[in-house]
């Protein structure tokens, strides 16, 4: 069973993130905007706090201390691997597990609105991944939408709506960490 199946447990109390890392790899990405620098974040410390995660430990940022919405994180590749990093939805601090100094997002919103088909009551966004619906089936539903980009992205469209995103459409965090 992977690590990651059991992170939907409620942890009991929040511990300091370690920032020592056991490597440092080079890394694909660009230099980090608005963070300070941290240690490097490598594999064995993704699987040090995934298994610390799903133990029940609640993990701090190491950015702005948050316990609220911060820990290891994974998705799927179109491959089948796994890309491994940890992230903070309060602060928006990011940082992936190969050695490579940490980044903060940034998050485009808009309400985004759906036509449901007809037979349809329920709809999960591919993009924001929220789950609205209506009592109604065929109904028009509204949700507001966003997606985490890198300092590096421009933006994006919508998949859904087609609406076109850019720094003007970027959502505060609710704290501004290092940066």
């Amino acid at each position: 069973m992977p690590l990651h199946s059991g992170f939907r447990r409620p942890p009991p109390r929040c511990q300091r993130a370690r920032t020592d890392a056991t490597s440092a790899a080079a890394s694909p990405l660009p230099p980090a905007e608005a963070v300070k620098a941290h240690a490097p974040y490598a594999e064995p410390d993704w699987q040090r706090d995934a298994l610390q995660q799903s133990q029940g430990a609640q993990l701090a940022c190491p950015d702005c201390g948050s316990c609220l919405n911060y820990g290891p994180r994974w998705h799927a590749r179109a491959d089948g691997t796994e890309r491994h990093y940890r992230a903070c939805k309060v602060c928006g601090f990011w940082q992936e597990a190969d050695g490579s100094q940490p980044y903060r997002v940034w998050l485009p919103v808009h309400t985004c609105t759906i036509q449901l088909r007809p037979d349809q009551c329920v709809f999960h966004c591919p993009v924001c991944s929220t789950t609205t619906g209506s009592e109604q089936a065929g109904a028009q539903i509204t949700h507001e939408c966003g997606k985490y980009l890198a300092p590096w992205e421009t933006g994006y469209v919508c998949r859904n709506c087609s609406t076109s995103l850019g720094p003007r459409d970027a959502k505060r965090f609710q704290s501004d960490g290092s940066g």
